[in-house]
């Protein structure tokens, strides 16, 4: 269980990085840095994706239909976020 934690953190880490790093080369670096914390959700939702997957698998509870699951919920979680973020505008 640890070792699936410490990978959720490095992997959030990793896929923020790299989101920034794509922004930043596509929108340019003001743009990129007004989205540094969806950057971060984005990088914690990928990467809760691919620990889940590894941790369903590591416990014979992998098929493709919880990983299906598993992904709706991702997307659900991200477009709740974005609903809420527009609302306050």
């Amino acid at each position: 269980m640890l070792f699936l934690v410490s990978l959720f953190v490095a992997a959030t880490g990793m896929v923020s990085l790299a989101i920034i790093f794509l922004m930043r080369k596509i929108l340019g670096d003001a743009t990129a840095a007004r989205a540094l914390g969806g950057s971060f959700r984005q990088g914690a939702l990928i990467a809760g994706y691919g620990v889940g997957i590894l941790g369903l698998g590591r416990f014979q509870l992998l098929a493709w239909w919880t990983a299906a699951l598993l992904f709706v919920f991702v997307l659900l979680i991200e477009l709740t976020v974005r609903q809420m973020g527009t609302e306050g505008k």
